[in-house]
């Protein structure tokens, strides 16, 4: 029953970084329209929706890479436990003002109504929850008697 654990958890990892890649390499393809599309959340100040734009691509992927592979599992399942509160609290934002878009969470070739976006995101963010989670207790678990104590030793 371990064993299946784990590897339950492996599979939430790999896929949870599969989406997250997916995510920044179909951005990239595209990052007018990608661009266009954070312009359309009416968030940003116009100044860094092509900051965000160019960004975000390129961080989704280190995310995806961390999570999926060495020993910064733990980081890239915070990083994207926080990219999935920024997404929701925008798609939260958009659909309390009224706003009408298809969410470009993958790409420009995508287009998902909001309420759709927001429950896929919930989705995530569950995932990303429980692996950042289960990650930490492994990590205290092989840490070192001495680095588990912030104290510092005579």
């Amino acid at each position: 029953m371990r064993n299946a654990g784990k590897i339950v958890l492996a599979l939430a990892r790999w896929g949870l970084a599969a989406v997250f890649a997916y995510a920044g390499i179909s951005k990239m393809q595209d990052p007018a329209a990608f661009a266009s599309a954070v312009a359309h959340f009416k968030i940003l100040p116009h100044a860094l929706v092509n900051l965000v734009a160019l960004g975000l691509p390129p961080f989704e992927i280190l995310s995806a890479a961390l999570l999926a592979i060495g020993p910064w599992r733990r980081l890239g399942a915070f990083n994207i436990l926080i990219l999935c509160l920024v997404f929701l609290a925008a798609l939260a934002s958009v659909a309390a003002r009224g706003i009408e878009l298809n969410c470009s969470c993958f790409g420009s070739a995508s287009g998902e109504p909001v309420g759709v976006a927001i429950a896929r995101d919930l989705v995530l963010l569950a995932v990303a929850a429980v692996l950042y989670w289960r990650l930490a207790i492994c990590d205290s678990r092989t840490k070192p008697e001495h680095a588990k104590s912030p104290e510092l030793s005579p």
